[in-house]
């Protein structure tokens, strides 16, 4: 099979959807991608124009007898939409516990925010970007935050968007998404320092590419 070009807003759950695999670790942890791993360590993210090798799909046959009825479970990994809503006030810590919607591709997801701040709930793996709502009463009467989200789309933080994205999602307004640097993209950068006491360069360095990672990715 030909390789494959990742294209904006693709993950490794929907690339693997789309070729008939139901574990993206069986492309990701496929021979061939060896150096695609080594150039995306975090299998969450990639990059518009990495090539991805796809293997081929194998066939598996099971012998069943045929006057019985039979179950047959697929086995594969299972794709999650997680948002975490960061104790950094008064303001962000009331809406914990609080009613959410989530609308993404059509789709509707309705829960209550974690005593922790987590959303967290399945989703299917070809699932697209959408609207996060969350109210600050039960009877949802008032809205407390409501944001623009994406499923599975996050570029490298060595990359603008990737530095917008995880910006934006830690609450700092990078403006509208560009593959330039702005100077709204640098007060939000200045911003982030500030909070996390980084030099306020407005520049994207090392440090404040860790800080990023660190805060958004985990890493």
């Amino acid at each position: 099979m030909p390789m494959y070009t990742v294209a904006q807003g693709d993950c490794l759950a929907t690339i693997a959807h789309t070729f008939g695999f139901a574990d993206w670790r069986t492309i990701y942890n496929h021979g061939s991608n060896a150096e695609f791993r080594r150039l995306r360590p975090n299998p969450n993210t990639l990059n518009p124009g990495d090539q991805l090798f796809i293997p081929e799909t194998a066939d598996k046959t099971e012998d069943a007898a045929t006057d019985q009825w039979h179950d047959f479970k697929v086995e594969g990994q299972k794709t999650f939409f997680r948002v975490q809503i960061a104790r950094d006030g008064d303001e962000e810590q009331e809406l914990w516990g609080k009613p959410y919607k989530v609308e993404l591709g059509g789709l509707v997801f309705e829960g209550t925010v974690s005593d922790s701040g987590l959303i967290d709930f399945e989703i299917p793996p070809d699932t697209a970007g959408g609207t996060l709502t969350i109210w600050s009463d039960a009877r949802k009467t008032q809205i407390g935050y409501e944001c623009p989200v994406s499923a599975g789309h996050l570029n490298p933080v060595d990359t603008i968007s990737g530095q917008q994205s995880r910006l934006r999602n830690l609450g700092f307004d990078p403006g509208t998404e560009s593959d330039e640097m702005t100077e709204q993209l640098r007060a939000a950068l200045t911003a982030f320092q500030h909070h996390n006491g980084l030099p306020e360069s407005g520049a994207a360095d090392a440090a404040t590419k860790a800080k990023l990672q660190q805060l958004h990715d985990g890493v």
